[in-house]
């Protein structure tokens, strides 16, 4: 009977152990417990909340950032054509002056043909005048010669006739 007595008294202080314990500690362990749960809830909730926030926001800069790319892919073709375009101007530009200085260098040029030409005739005119007067005037002077000699021989015989 010890050993049943002692099993029944054990028993019966395991049972009011217990029974102590659920009105004291295990309330309040509850309480404790299901707070704590309730605070790891409620962060993990926040924490939830948060990535999808997160995870929104990538989205959205992931998206911005294409936007950006495809923004700058197209800012660098229209950069690449107009700097196409302006250096097309130019060299066409530049090919359009070189012909107009061409033009003018070649009008200029004819002009100063056409004007030296001209000079050179008027010269060629002057000596040929020149020269021509030169010969008549010694012409003239060699006939005055004769013709004084004629008639200095003539009043020389007339002088002998006479």
């Amino acid at each position: 009977m010890t050993n049943t007595f002692e099993f029944f008294a054990g028993l019966t202080s395991f049972i009011i152990v217990v029974v102590i314990l659920k009105i004291f500690l295990f309330g309040s362990m509850k309480n404790a417990v299901q707070e704590r749960s309730s605070s790891y809830r409620s962060s993990l909730n926040e924490a939830e909340d948060m990535l999808q926030q997160a995870e929104k926001q990538a989205e959205i800069w992931l998206s911005k950032k294409n936007g950006l790319s495809k923004e700058l892919d197209e800012i660098r073709q229209k950069a690449k054509s107009d700097s196409e375009r302006l250096f097309n101007d130019a060299v066409n530009g530049a090919k359009n002056e070189a012909e107009r200085i061409i033009k003018d260098a070649s009008s200029e040029a004819e002009n100063l043909r056409e004007a030296l030409r001209h000079t050179l005739q008027s010269d060629l005119v002057d000596r040929v005048a020149d020269k021509a007067e030169k010969l008549i005037r010694q012409s003239v002077k060699d006939e005055d010669v004769e013709r004084n000699v004629v008639e200095n021989m003539l009043t020389r015989m007339g002088a002998h006739n006479a």
